[in-house]
């Protein structure tokens, strides 16, 4: 259904498509089964009462868990953890969608991101895809990451790397550090998005520049062997000395950037920085090497001592990322990582080996701190201009707005837009499935009053007051009226009315009023001119979609501040037309996206 639908809201740079609820499954629980899940309830009576995340597993819990080969068993309840008991007991959750909501509702996003976390690192997938999703959801960064290597590592989803870039990216325009390598790397291979080398150095060097050690390595590689970097820069790179190195020994004038950034990959303890690094070092000792030869100069002497430093340095390097299980294949049987082989080695081979390694053995990793202009430099700037719009309307006097879902997805800060006021906007629930979102803004304001949808009728008419392509067409709300085409949706779905009230880019979120000056939708999406064409050679005219009220209402019922404050609807009787517009656009906002 998603294909057939083009949101409504100004500047969008990611598809949405709504997803129902998947098919409820069966609790089945036999007679040992019963025992088993009796058990857990035991083990876990250490939990605080009202707790609503899960913490850690108690050691005499892991043994039982481990003994009875856990396997696809979660429960997902505020006071037990979640175990998993196969096959002695086959678990599978069913909750109604307002019990889901109500769970969710006592859950914030931070308990969410941290528990989510935390199964993740403990390999508990399934338990961990629907903590993260929800913090994700709610624009949580570290959230969006985990989940993003969910989706590229295949990690209780199906492998799916366009998907992992989607979540990569939103965590990168939170400024979240590890993203921007991940999503640097998918750019640089082409893997889930188109490639783009020169995208890639630009995220490497931005999670480098803020210290990310994966990213300093990858930025050292594109540049020692000129992925994404221009010629001219690396030539100057190759001729730029440096006036205070990073490390005693001096470089040669070539490849220097990439050994700075090796070098600051490896001193933080990233293997692939390491071995990067020493692979360098080696080279260039083996370049003097030659460069003596050439001249006719043979053996160790004065002139022979930086060589022989380089050596000793690449061999340490290289024995650290060996510890840590990294290598090149050609070095495995290296003499290096064989002490029992040495002895067939010069006596000054020897030596340099057995230093390489004390200095190996000394090494202590360091963690850099990024410095302000670094972390400043990586932070979106928010005076750049919004990165989209949409439109959204009061339901309550003390500041509670309405728009669409889509309109705030990969919003890191909202700023609502009433007349020649702005108020930053804090994001309260959303609802994928149904393309909404509650945001809160601190004021006193008129609101819009909300009507069940089950009275309105074919053929109604309706209006709706928003903001449609702002940059274009100005920040003063726009008038647009229509009937009600159909009482359902795209493929006959019954949460949306068909309209012909007309809708352009930066109208979602805007509120469906009928003639009485009520709320009946929410306009969330027209219908793709692009797939029309191709499904049936002509296109539409007129043909968008707007969300029931009646699910708008289910959607805030669970809102406990909202409780008696929504204001009561105009009953069914006369009122002047002019009156109904002027209230929807006393409500109507603006909504900025950064």
């Amino acid at each position: 259904m998603g294909s057939h639908l083009v949101c409504a809201g100004y500047g969008s740079t990611s598809g949405w498509r709504r997803q129902r609820p998947q098919p409820a499954l069966t609790i089945r629980v036999g007679l040992v089964g019963l025992l088993a899940v009796v058990a857990a309830a035991i083990i876990t009576r250490h939990t605080a009462p009202g707790t609503k995340v899960m913490g850690e597993q108690p050691r005499w819990g892991e043994q039982l868990e481990t003994v009875i080969n856990a396997a696809e068993f979660t429960i997902h309840d505020p006071v037990l953890r979640p175990w998993r008991f196969w096959p002695f007991c086959a678990w599978h959750t069913r909750c109604s969608s307002e019990q889901e909501a109500e769970f969710w509702r006592q859950v914030t996003p931070e308990e969410a991101e941290e528990t989510g976390v935390h199964w993740f690192e403990s390999h508990h997938y399934a338990a961990a895809l629907d903590q993260l999703r929800h913090a994700a959801t709610m624009g949580r960064a570290k959230a969006q990451f985990y989940l993003g290597r969910m989706y590229r590592e295949g990690h209780g989803v199906p492998k799916d790397d366009a998907e992992a870039a989607k979540w990569f990216q939103k965590a990168v325009r939170r400024g979240y550090v590890p993203a921007y390598d991940e999503l640097g790397r998918l750019f640089r291979t082409g893997t889930g998005v188109q490639k783009n080398p020169s995208e890639a150095v630009k995220l490497f060097r931005t999670g480098a520049e803020r210290g990310d050690a994966e990213a300093q390595a990858h930025l050292g590689n594109c540049i020692e062997f000129g992925e994404g970097v221009k010629q001219m820069e690396q030539e100057s790179w190759h001729r730029r000395s440096f006036e205070q190195p990073t490390y005693s020994v001096t470089d040669p004038a070539t490849c220097e950037e990439a050994k700075v950034w090796y070098r600051r990959s490896a001193e933080q303890g990233c293997a692939n920085g390491e071995l990067c690094l020493g692979e360098l070092l080696g080279r260039s000792a083996a370049d003097m090497l030659m460069a003596r030869t050439s001249a006719g100069v043979f053996g160790f002497g004065p002139s022979s001592g930086l060589e022989r430093e380089y050596s000793i340095e690449a061999d340490k390097w290289h024995l650290l990322a060996q510890r840590q299980g990294l290598v090149w294949d050609h070095q495995r049987d290296f003499p290096l990582y064989n002490t029992n082989s040495w002895k067939t080695y010069s006596r000054q081979q020897q030596e340099d080996w057995a230093e390489a390694a004390r200095r190996a053995d000394a090494f202590v990793p360091r963690k850099e701190q990024p410095s302000e202009a670094a972390r400043d430099s990586a932070s979106p700037d928010p005076l750049e201009g919004p990165l989209s719009s949409g439109s959204g309307f009061l339901i309550s006097e003390d500041g509670y707005l309405l728009t669409n879902f889509h309109v705030i997805e990969d919003a890191m800060n909202i700023v609502v837009r009433r007349g020649r006021e702005s108020y930053p906007a804090a994001l309260v629930k959303v609802d994928q499935v149904n393309d909404l979102a509650l945001l809160k803004i601190a004021g006193h304001f008129r609101a819009l009053p909300i009507a069940p949808s089950r009275a309105s009728k074919l053929g109604d008419s309706v209006f709706t007051v928003g903001f449609p392509n702002p940059r274009l067409q100005g920040t003063e709300p726009k008038f647009t009226d229509g009937k009600i085409s159909s009482l359902a949706g795209i493929q006959d779905d019954p949460r949306d009315f068909q309209i012909s009230v007309a809708v352009q880019p930066g109208n979602s979120g805007g509120a469906l009023v009928d003639s009485l000056g009520n709320a009946v939708g929410v306009v969330t999406a027209r219908l793709s001119e692009k797939a029309a064409l191709e499904t049936t050679g002509a296109l539409p005219q007129n043909v968008n979609y707007a969300v029931k009220s009646s699910y708008v209402l289910a959607f805030l019922g669970p809102v406990s501040e909202l409780s008696g404050r929504l204001e009561k609807p105009w009953p069914a009787k006369e009122r002047k037309f002019g009156d109904a517009v002027e209230e929807a656009r006393n409500a109507a906002v603006l909504v900025l996206v950064y």
